[in-house]
């Protein structure tokens, strides 16, 4: 989401899925927008990595 991507891409990949399975539904997981490409402290970069991968796993 940071750099573009996920605006650019999602509704491609949610088509695609919806094709697929109409059921399943394509969520965002990720940081959350910043003006910096990296948390700058490791204690934030750890916890904003379990924060990414819960998001992603999460059902």
């Amino acid at each position: 989401m940071n750099q573009g991507a996920w605006y650019c891409s999602q509704h491609h990949m949610r088509n695609s899925l919806q094709r697929l399975n109409p059921k399943l539904n394509l969520q965002y997981a990720g940081r959350e927008a910043s003006a910096a490409p990296a948390a700058g402290h490791m204690s934030v970069h750890i916890e904003e990595q379990k924060k990414l991968v819960n998001d992603a796993f999460e059902i």
